[in-house]
């Protein structure tokens, strides 16, 4: 999906481009880094497996830094959740027992941060936006773990990172969150494993405006056989 859209008045004025078309130049060419701190921490090691996988099928060695972006998957999870709050403000007020629980506490919760919190937030995503646009001055795309773990099965409620049992929902964003909070494109793609019945995802994260490049880098790993999406198969 691309364009303006009349109805959205906040939306970038950019132009279609036809990105179908430049599929065929893969990878080559383009400097690929490997998201390392934070992207090479906080997770199992078969999520950094496949990063790794990834970025040797490539020919990726060389690892790059976005700083602090532990504090920005922070400052995105007190935004997106405030942001949430606003949205659905008046049927919490009025409609409360038809959300989910964990929803609904959420919510609730983002109803309450403190505008003070909100503004600290926005004026550090400004600053991260603007050390990640420096980022891509020194490479074309970087890849990194989409989740610390392999895919969780439909309804998994906790998952165990490097040893310690947490909630999916508020964990499995740790390393998109960074990126998603200000507006990179990014493609993730499915890595899987011999023998194993579930993915695990990968990011191909490229600067502002170029959904080009990293369509391009997956259209190269689907084409040799890194990636793919074959139907998953649950084990009983």
């Amino acid at each position: 999906m691309q364009g303006p859209d009349a109805d959205d008045p906040g939306c970038a004025q950019k132009p279609v481009e036809n990105v179908s078309a430049l599929l065929d130049r893969g990878a080559e060419g383009l400097r690929i880094g490997v998201a390392g701190g934070y992207f090479a921490e906080n997770g199992n090691q078969e999520a950094f497996a496949a990063a790794d996988r990834v970025a040797k099928a490539l020919g990726a060695t060389r690892i790059v830094e976005f700083p602090e972006a532990k504090r920005a998957r922070a400052a995105a999870f007190l935004i997106t959740t405030t942001e949430g709050a606003a949205l659905h403000l008046d049927r919490l007020r009025t409609r409360a027992a038809e959300f989910d629980p964990a929803v609904r506490d959420r919510l609730m919760a983002g109803a309450m941060i403190p505008a003070a919190w909100v503004a600290k937030a926005q004026k550090f995503r400004r600053w991260f936006q603007r050390e990640a646009e420096a980022l891509f001055e020194t490479v074309d795309v970087v890849l990194a773990p989409a989740t610390p773990c392999r895919a969780p099965k439909l309804g998994q409620s906790q998952m165990t990172i490097a040893g310690t049992t947490m909630a999916v929902r508020a964990h499995l964003g740790l390393y998109t969150q960074p990126i998603s909070f200000i507006g990179l494109p990014v493609v993730t793609v499915p890595v899987w494993s011999d023998g194993e019945c579930l993915p695990i995802g990968v990011q191909i994260i490229g600067p502002a405006w170029r959904e080009d490049l990293v369509m391009r880098v997956a259209a190269a790993l689907e084409a040799i056989g890194v990636a793919k999406a074959p139907v998953a198969m649950l084990r009983t």
